[in-house]
């Protein structure tokens, strides 16, 4: 479709104009920058068309002006959109049927109308393939290799990284095509960390406080997550703290042993009411796709959303209705999904994991190879990926950050001592039924944020400390009394 386009464009001298959704994500903004600077390389005058301010990946993507006007008797390219009312704008519109093309990855259900069936394009102008982890991987088939240079490869890597999570999300190709791309010329050590780039301590604290409302609700066999976040709330993350659509933030919530589904839904504007829903295949196995479609939303399998709105309806009352709906679809077709079994397979890929630290660093495309094989084997790539945590441990991290003080939050590599008292440990011990050893177990909640070091006390002087590298070290309270003179 790619060289279609370009050929249209050369041969009718027109300009190629690239829309994604609403709230862009990663792999909106790197598909359609790359595809931007790809029919660029061609000598075509091409442009990423955004009605609102878009910062992510700045250091990558450069900066993205907004457009409000787009001339017609173009070519409009809709990328990684599922649905109409999904789309950032509809300036698309400007462009003949003829001239309008879609690249997207996410499920097409028979009860809701795509994208392309509301705009009634042909056939041939629309790719939309479910077996691609993100429209960045679906660019590495679309593009011709020898135009594909590193900074093109670097912003698809970046947005296939994006949009599987770090990898804990891939489809049958992901790890192949990704190594198409380390081969193409991208510098993966570079982007994985900028993917796994350590977060400001003001926006984790500033979470943590409003995680402390997350309930847990009893869904079949397993259990949820729900974080409902006010208009109110959501204002004062903006405005305090410069945290945009909280409930993006919803990886927060997942990895939690025995959890089926994480929901975060935020009053972004009054009386509507955004959801985001992620599953856990390991525990329950509920289908969020198909939650998300009872509320004419979209996504996939195991990450999904839509925005309900409602001038009768309040915020909690629409979180209990789509928590009353995913427990009906759980007793219909769920239950506890078996933990993977040894074998040898499992045992070479948990020893790859370990070495490159889940796929972190240290990648080759032999590496990413030899993955893609171990899960042909049936390793159970999933559930090794994940690196799961309690209920309890999650919360008490919660509880722990939201100790630090305020002035504290705008330091750039902070220094912080969190000295809890008798009363402190009562509370935490009589609410999560929490141990000394799993209280001074949060310190690792620091290890991806930036800091100088931390650390965290007992009142019997007994500690743990964390220096910016994320290493952990134990104090005892005859090591914290030498080190006084006492």
């Amino acid at each position: 479709m790619i060289d279609e386009i370009i050929n249209k464009a050369k041969k009718e001298n027109k300009s190629v104009y690239i829309f994604a959704h609403k709230y862009p994500d990663g792999d909106a903004v790197t598909s359609s920058t790359a595809l931007a600077e790809y029919f660029k390389i061609h000598g075509i005058d091409a442009k990423y068309v955004v009605s609102s301010q878009v910062r992510l990946f700045q250091n990558i993507v450069g900066e993205i002006s907004t457009t409000s006007d787009v001339p017609s008797g173009n070519i409009s390219l809709i990328v990684d959109t599922s649905t109409l009312s999904y789309a950032e704008n509809d300036l698309f519109k400007s462009s003949a049927t003829e001239d309008t093309y879609v690249i997207d990855h996410h499920q097409k259900d028979e009860h809701t109308p795509c994208i392309e069936d509301e705009l009634n394009l042909p056939k041939e102008n629309v790719i939309r393939d479910l077996g691609a982890s993100s429209t960045c991987e679906i660019l590495v088939s679309e593009f011709n290799r020898e135009n594909v240079n590193p900074e093109i490869a670097n912003r698809l890597t970046l947005g296939l990284l994006s949009d599987t999570a770090k990898l804990k999300f891939i489809k049958p190709h992901t790890l192949d095509n990704l190594a198409k791309l380390i081969e193409m010329g991208a510098d993966y050590e570079k982007i994985s960390s900028i993917s796994n780039r350590k977060s400001r301590l003001k926006d984790d604290v500033a979470l943590a406080k409003v995680l402390l409302r997350t309930k847990k609700v009893q869904i079949g066999d397993s259990f949820g997550l729900v974080l409902s976040i006010s208009n109110d709330s959501a204002q004062n993350l903006l405005s305090r703290y410069g945290i945009r659509n909280p409930q993006k933030k919803i990886f927060k919530m997942e990895d939690i042993e025995g959890c089926c589904l994480a929901c975060t839904v935020a009053e972004n504007e009054r009386n509507s009411y955004t959801f985001e829903l992620r599953n856990s295949s390991t525990y329950g196995n509920l289908n969020v796709f198909a939650l998300a479609l009872h509320y004419k939303g979209g996504g996939h399998y195991g990450a999904s959303g839509f925005t309900l709105t409602n001038d009768t309806l309040s915020l909690e009352d629409a979180t209990s209705e789509v928590i009353h709906t995913a427990q009906d679809m759980y007793s219909k077709d769920s239950g506890f999904t078996d933990l993977p079994q040894e074998s040898e397979a499992n045992k070479t890929l948990a020893k790859i994991f370990s070495r490159t630290q889940r796929l972190s660093h240290n990648i080759t495309p032999d590496i990413l190879k030899e993955v893609s094989g171990l899960i042909e084997n049936g390793a159970d790539y999933k559930y090794y990926m994940h690196s799961f945590k309690t209920y309890t441990e999650f919360m008490l991290q919660n509880e722990l950050l939201s100790k630090i003080p305020d002035f504290k939050l705008n330091d750039k590599f902070p220094s912080i001592r969190i000295k809890l008292s008798e009363r402190d440990v009562s509370f935490l011990t009589k609410k999560y039924n929490a141990s000394d050893e799993q209280i001074l177990g949060c310190i690792t909640a620091f290890s991806k944020i930036n800091i100088k070091n931390a650390s965290i006390y007992l009142p019997d002087g007994r500690g743990t400390t964390i220096d910016k590298n994320g290493n952990i070290r134990r104090v005892t309270a005859e090591a914290l009394e030498r080190k006084n003179g006492r």
